[in-house]
């Protein structure tokens, strides 16, 4: 950074730099900053003296950016769109709030977030949380997100992830259905609900888990994982609940798993920052949301929440 800032010609050339490649015209670059066409290409041609390189070529009459060129593009151009987005960010919240947006589904910020929000809003004042929902398998690049939760599978950009919670997966339902129709593995009829295009199906999970026999009972299927969970909770029947989603349900008692088993499948919810969108405060809710997790985990245990015996 420190030669950067001694040896470039001019901060003015970084400007010149990135209007022209965004337009392909150096005519076009000068209009935008108000200035000349020739006070654009003179400060071009300092930084590529500066970077002994070319930047630019004409072909067929265009102006194409070299190799040089397009790798110093992507950079300037992302760095002078997130200083945009930073500088916006700032102008738009006088009061000194810091927006953070957060990328999950659906399901886990109603289920999960939602009730911890009182104990959010006391640990970050500050922040001005933004909820960017998916309603089925969180999934998608993360670069336009401050936070995001992926599956380590389906992690897609370039981002610093680090585990959140083991994909553990859970018959569950709530604890006044439990009572009247008993558990999964019995000859009972059972109400089985479950997302639409589901990643693992009823049929899978009760194979993999060693419950055997025809596929028990009536199927109720939605579009969104966030309203399987709230019918299951509501006792409408028995759904695949994953850890990320369950968790303080199953911690709090608002809902019990319908079987002793669990499918555990190697893989892991990861949060996800973007590289070059690191803050503290992201970093410091990041780390929050996996100490509030654990501490689910450490409570179904103390309860044995994932115990079937004597209920």
């Amino acid at each position: 950074m420190l030669v950067l800032r001694s040896q470039l010609p001019s901060n003015a050339s970084l400007f010149a730099f990135e209007a022209a490649a965004r337009h392909a015209s150096f005519t076009r670059a000068a209009g935008e900053l108000n200035v000349t066409q020739p006070a654009v290409s003179a400060a071009i041609a300092k930084l590529e003296r500066f970077l002994e390189t070319k930047l630019f070529r004409r072909q067929g009459g265009k102006l194409q950016l070299t190799e040089a060129g397009t790798h110093l593009y992507r950079a300037v151009g992302s760095s002078f769109q997130r200083i945009e987005a930073a500088i916006t960010d700032i102008r738009a919240h006088p009061d000194g709030k810091q927006p953070l947006l957060l990328s999950v589904s659906s399901a886990m910020t109603a289920h999960w977030f939602v009730p911890r929000l009182p104990e959010f809003q006391r640990r970050f004042p500050d922040v001005e949380l933004k909820f960017s929902l998916i309603p089925g398998e969180p999934r998608g690049r993360v670069d336009d997100f401050d936070l995001a939760m992926r599956l380590d599978s389906l992690l897609e950009g370039d981002a610093d992830a680090i585990p959140f919670v083991d994909e553990q997966i859970y018959a569950v339902c709530s604890p006044s259905y439990l009572r009247q129709y008993g558990p999964l593995g019995t000859d009972q009829e059972h109400t089985l609900v479950s997302l639409m295009g589901q990643r693992i199906t009823w049929s899978e999970f009760l194979d993999r888990v060693g419950i055997t026999g025809n596929l028990p009972g009536r199927p109720l299927t939605f579009s969104d994982y966030s309203i399987v969970i709230h019918a299951a909770a509501s006792g409408q029947g028995i759904a695949l609940g994953w850890a990320s989603v369950v968790m303080h349900l199953l911690a709090s008692g608002i809902m019990v798993t319908a079987c002793s088993s669990v499918l555990t499948t190697g893989r892991q919810y990861c949060l996800a920052i973007p590289r070059g969108r690191s803050r503290r405060i992201t970093e410091e809710v990041r780390d929050w949301m996996i100490q509030m997790i654990r501490e689910d985990l450490a409570e179904c245990r103390r309860i044995g929440a994932f115990e079937l015996v004597g209920r």
